[in-house]
């Protein structure tokens, strides 16, 4: 994402839908659903299977790079994307990573 666009800065809502679609497809892939009409209730576990069996994947916006889910909570799913968090400032009107942990999506250019 970012080589497509080297010079501007992704908006992190639109860098969080593309970890989410990554995340998604590497969960599809792993599940080796039929993706036939009769396999779609059983493709459906499958992928919400290998989704919350994801650990450490590269995301671009956790701070460390590393995303995990988290599946079960208390006994429910839960569904939980786990990640380091990054400190935004407005500065001059624009928001600017501050401290540790910049996620990869909003470095300074």
């Amino acid at each position: 994402m970012l080589a497509k666009v080297p010079n501007e800065t992704p908006h992190w809502p639109a860098a969080n839908c593309y970890d989410a679609m990554k995340m998604l497809a590497q969960a599809i892939k792993q599940a080796s659903i039929a993706n036939t009409p009769k396999s779609l209730e059983a493709d459906r576990k499958k992928v919400r299977d290998a989704l919350a069996q994801i650990k450490d994947f590269p995301g671009l916006t956790s701070a460390d790079g590393k995303i995990t889910m988290v599946d079960m909570v208390d006994g429910k799913h839960a569904g939980d994307a786990i990640k380091k968090g990054t400190l935004i400032q407005i500065q001059n009107g624009k928001f600017v990573p501050v401290g540790e942990g910049k996620a990869a999506a909003l470095k300074l250019r």
